[in-house]
């Protein structure tokens, strides 16, 4: 399959957080959202997030909240055409790879995952 990563500006309001994310993964704290609010203030937006087409978050849920937080409309985002339904086993695994890459992890969080 030919995966395109177009990068593109989303409405901020179009964008929803992944139903399972909760599930795998605990929320951020609100120091966490303000170190990373911080960052992007500082060097921006050094990466987009990846979405469904639908607008589910598939990549990138903290940096939307401190997006949100700074009070920005948009955010840089690749839409995920070859990853259309949120609920897919590729869709999750994206969901679980991206975020065990990115975080450090307790036993018990990658037990879930």
């Amino acid at each position: 399959m030919d995966l395109k990563l177009a990068v593109e500006e989303v409405e901020l309001g179009r964008l929803r957080d992944h139903p399972r994310q909760s599930e795998f993964f605990t929320s951020a704290t609100h120091a966490d959202i303000e170190e990373l609010a911080d960052d992007l203030i500082q060097r921006g937006q050094q990466e987009p997030i990846h979405i469904c087409p639908d607008g589910t978050i598939i990549r990138g849920h903290r940096r939307v909240a401190a997006a949100k937080r700074l009070g920005w409309k948009s955010i840089k985002a690749v839409v995920r055409h070859d990853l259309p339904d949120p609920g897919s086993d590729a869709t999750v695994a994206e969901l679980i790879v991206d975020n065990v890459k990115r975080q450090q992890l307790d036993d018990l969080a990658l037990a879930r995952c």
